[in-house]
């Protein structure tokens, strides 16, 4: 046995009774390492606790070595290893297992994909009052994952796991209901479910309820409380409404304008991905707004928007290379045309009109390069496109 820190206090009736063997003091005691309550953080300390109570057959403590597997740094996380705790714990009877069981065999965690699987897993859980089980066969049922797509079913879950309070089934029974998924389209319904997951802490709720404020539906508009909701949603990290506090920021809509803070946010949500922050973010380096102006930089950043697919932002860097040199390698009419012919693929007027405009500026043989880099950067659209 590892030497042990002192023990506070207020843990030290629990500490006697997990030596003393009693393996829900034991794993009580892995509790608090695991997650730095009354005691420093300490991941192998939590798993020493686990791993005592584990070996009595104790479920949950089963699981929490699932857990610990699946996020701890510390002890390096390993999927396999995760999996094969949740599918022990799960064996012993604990329900929030069989659930994460699941979540493995519909994400690919440590195991291969099996939807059909999954499924059957989060049934079982479901069908014992588990509501984050609920939510997942919804999200199931509603994306299609391993059957066909049943926005209706998927509502009907939601909605059972809102009625035990599940933050997110009450969020999707939301998003439904202001999206007309799967029911008839009800604002007023979909406000006092968004507030409740909002007021829980469920950061997709608070976004909608900023949308229903700027907008005004459902809910009286109001651009102040917009931003509120909208920047508790994106402080949660939540990449969609970083751009949301970023565009009223830069527009100064429900706030003071500020092109910094909107820099900020659309850099957090470009970090995301988000292909309409990078763009936001692009622009606003262009004009040097809340940031030193830098058109290089600006540029590749319009790079990848346009091999998002971004038609628009194809044909703008197009002019760009054709006549401003806005890039490192200064004004490339190969590159000009090729990202002139990707948007003129789409049927961009303004890009058909650039190419032609380019094509006469070239020779043969820079045609034919233009040409092979046009296929070039198709194929990295389509690799990108495949990815999501």
């Amino acid at each position: 046995m590892r030497e042990m820190p002192l023990i506070p206090e207020t843990l030290r009736a629990l500490h006697t009774k997990a030596l003393g063997g009693d393996a829900w003091s034991q794993t009580q005691m892995g509790y608090h390492y695991h997650v730095g309550d009354l005691v420093p953080q300490d991941h192998r300390l939590a798993l020493y606790w686990y791993e005592m109570a584990a070996a009595q057959h104790y479920a949950h403590a089963v699981y929490n070595i699932g857990l610990l597997y699946a996020s701890s740094k510390v002890l390096g996380l390993d999927l396999k290893k995760s999996a094969a705790f949740y599918r022990k714990a799960h064996g012993l009877g604990s329900v929030s297992a069989t659930r994460e069981f699941a979540r493995c065999y519909q994400e690919g965690w440590g195991v291969e994909v099996d939807y059909a699987e999954a499924i059957r897993l989060f049934t079982q859980a479901s069908e014992k009052g588990d509501s984050a089980a609920k939510v997942q066969l919804g999200y199931m049922m509603e994306h299609g994952l391993g059957q066909e797509p049943d926005a209706t079913g998927a509502f009907d879950f939601y909605e059972e796991a809102a009625l035990l309070d599940n933050p997110w089934g009450m969020a999707n029974m939301a998003l439904s209901l202001y999206y007309a998924t799967g029911v008839t389209k009800d604002y007023s319904k979909a406000s006092v479910w968004a507030r409740r997951a909002a007021d829980a802490g469920n950061r997709s709720a608070q976004r909608l309820m900023g949308v229903m404020h700027q907008n005004g539906n459902g809910v009286i508009k109001d651009y102040e409380e917009a931003f509120r909701y909208y920047k508790l949603s994106a402080d949660s990290d939540y990449a969609l409404a970083q751009l949301d506090v970023g565009l009223m920021y830069e527009k100064g809509v429900g706030v003071e304008q500020s092109f910094s803070s909107a820099f900020h946010y659309y850099l957090m949500s470009c970090s995301h991905g988000n292909v309409s922050a990078t763009r936001a973010l692009a622009g606003l380096m262009d004009n040097g707004n809340g940031t030193e102006m830098d058109k290089f930089k600006a540029t590749e950043f319009y790079i990848k928007v346009g091999l998002s697919g971004d038609h628009e932002v194809q044909r703008a860097l197009g002019a760009r290379f054709e006549r401003t040199g806005f890039a490192r390698t200064g004004i490339d009419l190969i590159e000009s045309y090729a990202w002139y012919n990707v948007s003129a693929a789409s049927g961009n007027e303004g890009a058909i009109n650039g190419r032609t405009d380019v094509e006469a500026k070239l020779k043969p043989a820079e045609i034919t390069l233009a040409h092979k880099r046009s296929r070039e950067l198709l194929a990295e659209i389509e690799a990108k496109k495949a990815k999501k």
